[in-house]
């Protein structure tokens, strides 16, 4: 398992600034063999690195700290704070359920995700899809920008990545096909993109049918087909 939870650097010397999520590998039971301390080290790993790649974008953690040498390789990502020096508040939190809502909040909400979405949208142009985003995710910064809280961009499960391949491009393709805007060379560019993404290097057309054809989808192997056959 992997714990979490918020921290405060306290030595040599509390800081306003010194607060940090922090995820830890925690005790596995189970028989001898278990897998999941290993996995857990990996993707905790991985997303020490990608991070340090991806510094320079905005709304993106900071890495404050990584012990690649410990047992449990705990992992701490800058948390934003308020100009009073407190942690700032999630989204969930700034927008509980029944509480009254003003003008300022539909504008936080409004100029928040746009910045969010640029966010993302730059994740994409350098290949990298974030997952499972919640409201419990974002943090809303002291000037009102939506920064992600946890990182999270990798699934060692190939199951799992292969379905959210599968219905990226099936909803990807599908608007494209009903409306005759099908191209073959701009749909196999984007459809390579989205396997790199998902950590399918060097995807192809064949590779992408053969996954729906084993998981039974028979409306993307329609559209895989209108490319093979050069019409949309």
């Amino acid at each position: 398992m992997v714990r979490q939870a918020m921290g405060r650097q306290l030595i040599p010397a509390p800081r306003h600034d010194a607060y940090a999520w922090l995820r830890q590998i925690g005790p596995f039971s189970g028989t001898a063999g278990n897998s999941g301390p290993r996995a857990a080290r990996q993707a905790l790993t991985r997303e020490r690195e990608l991070l340090e790649k991806l510094r320079d974008l905005e709304g993106i953690p900071a890495v404050r700290q990584f012990a690649a040498d410990s047992g449990r390789v705990p992992l701490a990502v800058s948390w934003p704070v308020s100009k009073h020096g407190e942690p700032c508040r999630t989204l969930r939190a700034t927008f509980l359920p029944g509480a009254a809502h003003d003008r300022w909040h539909l504008h936080l909400l409004v100029s928040g995700f746009r910045g969010l979405a640029t966010t993302l949208l730059k994740l994409h142009e350098r290949d990298v899809t974030h997952r499972n985003l919640s409201l419990g995710g974002i943090v809303v910064t002291g000037s009102g920008r939506f920064a992600l809280r946890v990182f999270r961009i990798w699934c060692d499960d190939a199951n799992v990545r292969g379905q959210a391949l599968l219905e990226r491009s099936d909803n990807y393709l599908d608007p494209l096909k009903r409306h005759g805007q099908l191209d073959r060379a701009d749909a196999v560019l984007r459809l390579e993109r989205f396997g790199r993404q998902l950590g399918f290097d060097a995807l192809t057309l064949d590779d992408l049918r053969e996954l729906a054809r084993k998981a039974g989808k028979r409306t993307l192997l329609s559209q895989l087909g209108a490319l093979d056959d050069g019409n949309g």
